[in-house]
């Protein structure tokens, strides 16, 4: 092999060593600034529960684009890179809140190396519990929040 391949294996090797993202570090990141913003979170959440969930039939997933909200929720969910709301039904029979209220992000919150993340209020889930931590082996992460919330995140690039 000649130097000029050697050399360019070698680059290309640490190019690649050094490219792979931390998402170790990422997920303590988002898990700190969960916790930073948790009061505002609960606040968020008590708002839909007071107006959109009351309303809602509870039978088919509810779509709510933030731009369509009321100051102050919506200036909340913008300020926290939340570009969607979605109201969907969960069958838990042994639950009062039959409902899960995931809040999507398009921005911040490591968004540009985990992809895709959600913030999901989940009552009736066990992945909401403090300190849960679960891996599919290939691209999902779910870390539990307590207070019934988890993060989502999916770090695959399709």
């Amino acid at each position: 092999m000649n130097l000029k391949l050697k050399i360019f294996t070698l680059l290309a090797v640490f190019g690649l060593i050094g490219c792979n993202p931390n998402y170790d570090k990422a997920f303590e990141e988002n898990n700190h600034k969960f916790e930073i913003n948790r009061s505002r979170l609960k606040l968020i959440i008590n708002s839909l529960e007071k107006t959109y969930i009351k309303n809602w039939d509870r039978t088919t997933t509810l779509s709510i684009k933030v731009g369509s909200l009321n100051d102050p929720i919506r200036d909340d969910l913008v300020d926290l890179g939340i570009e969607s709301v979605e109201l969907s039904p969960t069958i838990v029979s042994n639950c009062d809140k039959g409902y899960n209220i995931t809040l999507n992000v398009v921005e911040d919150w490591n968004i540009g190396t985990l992809r895709v993340i959600q913030l999901i209020y989940a009552p009736c889930d066990k992945r909401a519990q403090k300190k849960y931590h679960s891996y599919d082996g290939y691209n999902i992460d779910i870390w539990g929040q307590g207070d019934n919330w988890f993060i989502f995140s999916d770090t695959d690039f399709i």
